[in-house]
């Protein structure tokens, strides 16, 4: 074996683990390479052996009995949460770790001296620091330390494998049991100190360890002490502590050390406090089963689910105000098992909100301040109250709204916003339909090319109802996250795709029009977690993104034109003039989502659209929003015509089937017969697209999937099933008319008025960026 001599690196490194060098050299610690390293613990693999070795003696034994390798540079995991660790940075030889570390130092007549008190730590380095302590104060001469430390290479291994015994087949198998190391000493009349890292407080194995090696003891006839390491920034160990604070700090807690039976009544008392302090708050679990409480907060209430950090800093607060003191980790973690319990069971059972609600006739807008005020939306007008009689709840990258401001309308927005007048109702029209909870929301899709502020838009949009500190999010991995992102806000905002995978386009469908998806509880085997909701929806790209016709059926297109150079403004700019605007025009949405309120009774359109609840509802509202009767069904069924034509040129059966029926009029017949008839008229090039039809049955459900659309220009289609297989009806019926409109008379200009106002917001030549 090469040894090395310690580096000054390597000495500045124990020293802050309160090793001096003197008691370096005496422990025999020393440095090895890789290769020796390897050789050492058993290993010849590629990772790093290189690394501090700690020999392992045995009292009064001159030649160590084994060896353990620190490595200085470990290899690495990612945990559950996220977290990067080392992984494997202590090693033993294979089957030698269960051996307690005694400093080279030690005397073996010190365990047979039941007089002397014992510390059992966490690792050599932890055993040498304390060490240092056991002679701290005494004089020179002194035969004995104050304390004997022994260390454990890992919490559990106090115990591991015995012997070797037969099992009920005759195989031999390991014996687990206490190492024979502890049999050296005799444990009984003695006190023991039990001295773990400060995560013995958050970390279940380690607290078993030390309740159960605690019981060991305790059986063998010892006094078990524990000693409590305050909870401090880089404060890992014994080590660490005595580096920092000095012995002095330390021996005061080897003073305060308490008993197990202590540590019991303790954390009862103090879980039993915290649950006490929850009088005045109200629990309530959702239909899902999630618990929440509504507690008083410097004058208002909040509510926080049981598990959220805001919960538990509330309840923590609440019991250092009563108590002058800091709960433990555990004692706040039993408390909230408690109340989770209690809640479930006793609680009554109100579901919880985000953002938007809908209540007693009335919207009700949670502004997301610090006050946790709310905007309380009727027939009559709106005004910003204190409480409300639903339950909002907060996530973590919510941000709050500007108090709005009345008297101004939501076409002040149109001064920076690069639209067109064709598409300007439609806009506004998604905005105060974003504010009517419980019905389906189309989904808005800007397209535009680059430098036509398709991203500025979705921000502005998303700030002006759900402001958000990433308010823009990337193309989700999956369902799961798109869910997520749903139930953590109330708009799903999605920038810069270039396209939306089939499944995506699929759970936009369900998420625009109410749906679900559950999926298995992280860590849990039978259990499922649910996630439900209907939410607005941004879609920007450059390129046409909705293609698929059941996603188009739920779509407002709207194309951004390109801002000419001379056009253009600072970003900041731009949003310094948004923040100023911004009260005034949600005051003006508010606006407009009272006066749909009062009016949507009344409305009557003669017939009905796709997504008709909006066309209603933004009906109802259009006068308030600047524009004259009937201006937003006409935008929307010019943009339904738009987006038929473009469900029908993504199919790569439309052309071919509208082409064979013209020039067939009418036809009925098996869909395999259909598609030999496609085939033989379709060109090889189009026949090799992905999407077209290679069996009857695809052929079927895409017939269906355009079938909306090819009736929009006068082709019916019908699609069943007979004992022979599945049967296709076309009838051609001839190109129709736009099929709504409204009963009342309208004008053909969208705009109430042109402006007259001397205001350059209002004047369509500024409109820049």
């Amino acid at each position: 074996m090469n040894k090395q001599s310690l580096t000054d690196a390597d000495v500045r490194l124990l020293a802050t683990s309160f090793i001096s060098p003197a008691l370096a050299l005496s422990a025999g610690i020393f440095r090895v390479d890789t290769y020796n390293g390897g050789l050492i613990v058993g290993r010849n693999g590629n990772a790093d052996y290189s690394g501090l070795v700690f020999p392992y003696f045995l009292p009064d034994e001159p030649c160590p009995r084994e060896y353990r390798l620190r490595r200085d540079n470990p290899d690495l995991e990612q945990k559950s949460d996220g977290t990067i660790k080392a992984k494997a940075k202590y090693l033993s030889p294979p089957g030698k770790g269960n051996l307690l570390y005694f400093v080279p130092m030690t005397s073996s007549e010190w365990l047979t001296d039941s007089t002397l008190p014992i510390c059992i730590t966490e690792g050599e380095k932890k055993t040498l620091a304390l060490w240092e302590l056991s002679w701290h104060g005494l004089p020179d001469a002194a035969p004995t330390p104050s304390f004997l430390p022994i260390g454990l290479s890992g919490v559990w291994n106090w115990r591991g494998t015995v012997g070797k015994a037969d099992n009920e087949k005759g195989q031999r198998q390991d014996v687990k049991g206490v190492i024979p190391d502890l049999d050296l000493i005799k444990w009984k009349g003695r006190i023991v100190y039990i001295l773990f890292d400060v995560n013995v407080k958050t970390d279940d194995s380690v607290q078993a360890a030390r309740r159960e090696l605690s019981k060991e003891l305790t059986r063998r006839g010892a006094v078990v002490l524990f000693v409590e390491l305050p909870e401090l920034d880089s404060i890992n160990g014994v080590d660490d502590l005595l580096a920092l604070k000095g012995a002095g700090y330390v021996c005061a807690l080897f003073d305060a050390a308490h008993s197990p039976e202590d540590e019991k009544t303790k954390r009862r008392s103090q879980s039993t406090v915290l649950v006490d302090l929850i009088e005045d708050a109200e629990l309530f679990h959702t239909s899902e089963g999630d618990t929440y409480a509504t507690i008083p907060v410097k004058g208002h209430f909040e509510t926080w689910a049981l598990k959220s950090r805001g919960f538990r800093d509330w309840l923590s607060k609440r019991y250092y105000e009563s108590e002058s003191a800091i709960p433990n980790a555990q004692a706040l973690q039993d408390a909230l098992n408690t109340l989770h319990g209690i809640t479930r069971h006793d609680g009554a059972e109100i579901d919880t909100h985000i953002r938007l609600a809908s209540k007693d006739g009335c919207i009700w807008l949670d502004l997301c301040d610090e006050e946790w005020r709310v905007v309380k939306i009727s027939t009559e007008g709106w005004k910003i109250v204190s409480e409300a009689p639903v339950k909002f709840r907060r996530t973590k990258g919510m941000r709050a709204l500007p108090l709005p401001v009345t008297g101004d309308s939501v076409s002040s927005l149109r001064q920076l916003v690069n639209i067109s007048d064709a598409d300007w109702p439609l806009l506004i029209s998604w905005l105060v339909a974003a504010f009517r909870p419980g019905f389906p929301f189309p989904v808005l899709v800007i397209h535009g090319e680059q430098g036509s502020a398709k991203s500025t838009v979705s921000k502005m949009l998303r700030d002006l109802i759900d402001p958000n500190v990433a308010p823009l999010r990337s193309e989700q991995r999956d369902e799961r996250d798109l869910m997520l992102a749903a139930t953590n806000g109330w708009v799903v905002a999605l920038d810069n795709l270039s396209k939306l995978p089939v499944w995506l386009s699929d759970a936009l469908c369900r998420l625009s029009t109410g749906g679900g998806f559950a999926t298995r509880t992280l860590y849990e085997n039978d259990e499922e977690t649910l996630f439900m909701a209907m939410r607005p929806i941004i879609l920007n790209g450059i390129e046409e993104l909705t293609t698929r016709s059941d996603l188009l059926d739920r779509s407002v297109i709207i194309h951004l034109p390109t801002i000419p150079p001379e056009k253009r403004k600072p970003e900041a700019e731009v949003w310094k003039e948004f923040e100023y605007i911004r009260p005034f025009i949600l005051g003006g949405l508010l606006d407009s989502v009272s006066h749909a309120l009062s009016t949507i009774e009344s409305v009557r359109l003669e017939q009905m659209p796709r997504m008709a609840d909006f066309a209603l509802w933004a009906t109802a509202a259009e006068a308030s929003m600047g524009l004259n009767s009937g201006a937003c069904i006409r935008a929307l069924m010019g943009n339904r015509e738009s987006a038929n034509d473009l469900a029908l040129e993504a199919s790569p059966i439309a052309s071919t089937l509208i082409e064979f029926v013209q020039e067939q009029g009418n036809w009925k017949g098996k869909s395999s017969e259909l598609l030999e008839a496609l085939n033989q008229r379709a060109s090889e090039e189009v026949k090799k697209q992905q999407g077209w039809p290679k069996r009857p049955n695809l052929l079927s459900g895409a017939v269906k999937r355009v079938a909306p659309n090819l009736r929009a220009i006068g082709i019916d289609c019908q699609v069943g099933r007979t004992k022979a297989g599945s049967s296709i009806t076309l009838e051609y019926k001839g190109k129709t008319s736009s099929p709504a409109s409204l009963s009342s008379p309208s004008t053909e200009d969208a705009f109430l008025t042109e402006s007259t106002s001397d205001d350059p917001r209002e004047d369509d030549d500024d409109l820049e960026f």
